[in-house]
């Protein structure tokens, strides 16, 4: 898959209790990717199972009901090969551990978030994608 490729199909799924942000993530991504969006950990399973998979996950940290990294934990069971990025208001750094080793977060941002710094982390997924890609072909 090239780059102009994944631009052109990449499927992202936001989750946040926000609609606001939200809105603004999928102003952001939705111009060049397919995005969905989901208010809850599980209404995102809810979708994931409806929509397939999704190469790539956008969610909020601490959201009612069912935290970020409880949705990531019971989406892996379901869906291994789905890369998370961790959205928090309130990075501390236990939270920022327990994320990365627990759930095996792609990458760890802060909120807000510009909507170049959300662009620049879809495009190292898809640069880290392709060169996975080219390493299995070897």
């Amino acid at each position: 898959m090239t780059r102009d490729q994944a631009d052109s199909t990449l499927t992202i799924l936001m989750v946040d209790d926000d609609a606001n942000i939200l809105a603004g993530m999928r102003r952001t991504l939705g111009r060049k990717f397919r995005v969905l969006t989901a208010a809850s950990g599980a209404e995102a399973l809810e979708v994931l199972g409806t929509e397939g998979p999704v190469p790539l996950c956008f969610t909020d940290m601490q959201m009612p009901r069912m935290s970020g990294l409880e949705f990531i934990l019971e989406a892996r069971k379901r869906w291994p090969d789905t890369e998370f990025v961790m959205l928090t208001g309130n990075a501390d750094e236990k939270t920022r551990i327990d994320a990365e080793k627990k759930g095996g977060v792609f990458r760890f941002i802060s909120k807000p978030c510009s909507g170049s710094r959300l662009e620049a982390v879809v495009a190292q997924f898809v640069e880290a994608f392709d060169s996975n890609r080219g390493s299995d072909a070897a």
